[in-house]
């Protein structure tokens, strides 16, 4: 009798193993869609560091916030970025596709993640290496120019809550 319990027992939890296991993977890819996202985000926090050296100039934190902070990304309905400062368009990102949390655009470089946290906070966040990228392709500068100028510390994070 203790055996057969023993064998029930174990195909019971062998039988939610599987079944959990399909829905699991679902989740953890994050599947975001489009109509999640439309709408306008306020940048209100910002995590990585970003430091600049210019010439014999020591090395100078640049504070994320001053450029970014109350910016807006702006999803649109037609999938299209941009983000705005004071309702007017400061940078046209152009269309954007998401694929399971990864948000592409097509005027830029790298891949952005994303996590919605509830219906009114979200994050962007750039690879550190996606950084430098987006940096060499805004300025107009080679990479190695931009290493040399920049150093980037960790991944940078847009925390951005729902306007």
């Amino acid at each position: 009798m203790k055996n057969l319990i023993k064998i029930t027992f174990i195909l019971f939890v062998f039988t939610l193993l599987f079944t959990a296991c399909s829905k699991d993977d679902d989740d953890a890819q994050g599947n975001i869609n489009q109509k999640q996202l439309h709408g306008k985000w306020v940048v209100n926090a910002m995590s990585g560091k970003l430091f600049v050296k210019v010439g014999n100039i020591p090395e100078t934190e640049v504070p994320l916030m001053s450029f970014w902070g109350g910016k807006i990304f702006y999803f649109e309905n037609n999938n299209r970025l941009s983000v705005l400062e004071n309702q007017t368009e400061v940078l046209d990102f152009g269309p954007y596709q998401i694929n399971g949390d990864n948000l592409t655009v097509v005027n830029g470089p790298g891949v952005l993640k994303v996590a919605l946290l509830g219906n009114n906070e979200m994050t962007l966040t750039n690879k550190q290496e996606d950084y430098y990228k987006m940096m060499t392709f805004y300025n107009n500068q080679t990479e190695s120019e931009v290493r040399q100028m920049y150093r980037v510390e960790g991944d940078i994070v847009f925390h951005l809550k729902r306007k």
